[in-house]
């Protein structure tokens, strides 16, 4: 007998390998099915195996932070003690730039600008925090806007009702200023 090995050993191994060679074909063979399908046929999340669906995200949010990169190093030294922006322009054009990067990059669409006057709606609460109490038809101003992926929203933004019909300069606003939901 050989020092250090064991039948029971010897026997795991090969049970564990065979385990493990036909959960790798089964995958291969989910794939292929995968890549059969008729353009008819409908294909969701679900159908695709866990591994690659999981490869597949981590490679979107890696190319997606590579894509970002020099957005996320110009909001990296802005927010760097001793390196802040000199002026309030820049700080807006490294905002303005860090938002381009995120709509052409990651494809995420803001809601309505800020200080944007809006008619409330129920539906409005799916994508804003509302400070205060509104009845459907109140206005409202937004105060950071929401984002959308896909028409989805991913990120809330916030808004508060608007106490009188004014302008932010303080003269009446005209129904062309107010907007209803997006």
């Amino acid at each position: 007998m050989f020092k250090g090995w064991s039948w029971r050993s010897f026997w795991k191994e090969r049970v564990s390998a065979r385990q493990s060679r036909s959960e790798r074909m089964q995958r291969a063979a989910q794939f292929r099915r995968l890549l059969e399908m008729a353009p008819g046929e409908t294909m969701t999340v679900a159908s695709i195996p866990p591994e690659l669906r999981r490869r597949l995200q981590e490679e979107a949010i890696r190319s997606a932070f590579g894509r970002l990169e020099m957005p996320l190093r110009f909001l990296l030294n802005a927010t760097t003690p001793g390196r802040e922006p000199e002026s309030i322009d820049m700080c807006h054009e490294i905002l303005r730039l860090w938002r381009q990067g995120l709509e052409r990059e990651i494809r995420l669409e803001p809601g309505d600008a800020p200080n944007t006057l809006r008619r409330y709606e129920p539906s409005v609460d799916l994508e804003y925090n509302v400070h205060g109490r509104c009845r459907p038809g109140d206005s409202l101003r937004v105060l950071i806007p929401c984002w959308r992926l896909n028409g989805q929203i991913v990120v809330r933004g916030e808004a508060e009702p608007v106490a009188a019909m004014t302008s932010l300069s303080g003269s009446p606003v005209s129904m062309g200023q107010v907007t209803s939901s997006v």
